[in-house]
């Protein structure tokens, strides 16, 4: 995402020094809203699916049972070194199974 950020900053002069990369700049351009708008959008389907399958609980209810695996994935992800990131990962996915 750094790199299409990178380019998108940079439009002017790279459409500059080359007249056929401008498709390819729409193209970065829509990548980075997809990649942007997609995990929300993931997000609130389950939030949604959460509340259909358990109405009883309220929908401030179910986004905090969401918000707490994201959040810890999260931490992890910026805290953690990568063999301690793939162990929790392993581990979370052990413990769903069963």
């Amino acid at each position: 995402m750094a790199n299409i950020l990178d380019l998108l900053m940079d439009f002017n002069n790279v459409t500059k020094r080359n007249n056929y990369i401008s498709m390819l700049v729409c193209y970065q351009m829509l990548l980075m809203v997809s990649c942007i708008l997609t995990p929300g959008t993931i997000f609130l389907m389950v939030l949604g699916a959460n509340n259909m399958a358990y109405p009883q609980l309220s929908l401030y209810w179910v986004l905090i049972l969401n918000l707490i695996p994201v959040t810890t994935f999260m931490i992890v992800c910026f805290v953690a070194k990568s063999d301690t990131q793939v162990s929790s990962l392993i581990t979370f996915y052990e413990r769903l199974k069963s």
